[in-house]
């Protein structure tokens, strides 16, 4: 099955995610960490899809909770203007009562409420690097629920195509390749 990124209606990320994704657009060297095939095919979904990339209010309050006063500024500035918080618009109970259905899947409460979340939010994917959380939990929703290589690999665009979206010239990412396909 391939995906074609103009039928995604909306992709979203957690805080994970969104972080890397920030690092990388201001230009970081190649990830070589153990989530280094994860954090480049996020960045080839950005740069190669045109994808936006959205957050839920919980992703938000734990970006507005980050300790680090420049790392918590970086992280709302980019939010304000790129990374946008979709709204919930459904009643709290509903969130609470569909996390508490995930959790008898996953136990863990947080990831379970942004599942939820990101279906109130009508969220076609989320991103996750957290292989536990997506493991457990994707097909339990009409969220997909997806790693980000997984996710590029379902789009399979041709290597060598151009991105739809690129680095300022003044962006020091320029001066990288690792980020083009």
């Amino acid at each position: 099955m391939a995906l074609s990124p103009d039928a995604v209606r909306m992709m979203g990320v957690d805080s994970n995610c969104l972080s890397f994704i920030i690092d990388a657009i201001e230009g970081i060297e190649r990830p070589t960490d153990d989530l280094a095939e994860q954090k480049i095919a996020l960045a080839w979904i950005f740069f190669y899809t045109g994808q936006t990339f959205f957050t839920t209010p919980i992703v938000k309050g734990e970006c507005d909770r980050i300790s680090d006063s420049g790392r918590r500024a970086k992280h709302q500035s980019w939010m304000l203007t790129h990374f946008g918080t979709l709204p919930v618009r459904v009643h709290p109970d509903d969130i609470t009562r569909r996390a508490k259905y995930f959790q008898q899947f996953h136990g863990k409460e947080r990831d379970c409420r942004i599942l939820a979340e990101a279906e109130a939010t009508r969220l076609a994917i989320l991103l996750s690097f957290d292989f536990d959380f997506v493991d457990r939990l994707a097909g339990q929703s009409n969220v997909m629920l997806m790693k980000p290589l997984d996710c590029w690999r379902l789009f399979d665009i041709p290597k060598g195509s151009p991105p739809k979206t690129v680095p300022h010239p003044t962006n020091p990412l320029v001066a990288h390749d690792w980020w083009r396909w």
